[in-house]
C-alpha cells in the first residue's frame, strides 16, 4: 500500500497534469476564437466593399469550400466553431 507522501506526490501531479490540459483547451478555444473573428471581419469587410461599389448584379459571397466541388460545403471555420459550441 502507498504511503501517504507517495499518494500526495500522485495527487500533485495529476492536478498538475489536469490544470496543463485546461489551459490547452483554453489556449485552442481562444485561437478559434480570435480566427473566427477575423474571418467574421474579413466578410464584413468583402460586403461593405460590395454595398461601395454598389453591385446589384445579386452576387453573393460563394459558400463553397476552397478545393470542394460542393456548394454549400461547410468550411473549417464554421465547423470549428460548431464543434466549439457543441462541446463546451
Amino acid at each position: 500500500m502507498p504511503s501517504a507522501t507517495k499518494r500526495f506526490q500522485g495527487q500533485l501531479t495529476e492536478d498538475a497534469r489536469e490544470k496543463s490540459e485546461r489551459q490547452k483547451v483554453l489556449t485552442v478555444k481562444q485561437c478559434l476564437k480570435n480566427s473566427l473573428e477575423r474571418e467574421d471581419q474579413r466578410i464584413a469587410e468583402m460586403t461593405a466593399r460590395d454595398g461601395q461599389t454598389g453591385s446589384s448584379s445579386g452576387s453573393k459571397i460563394s459558400t463553397t469550400t476552397p478545393g470542394s466541388k460542393e456548394p454549400g460545403a461547410i468550411s473549417d471555420a464554421s465547423l470549428i466553431e460548431r464543434l466549439i459550441y457543441a462541446t463546451f
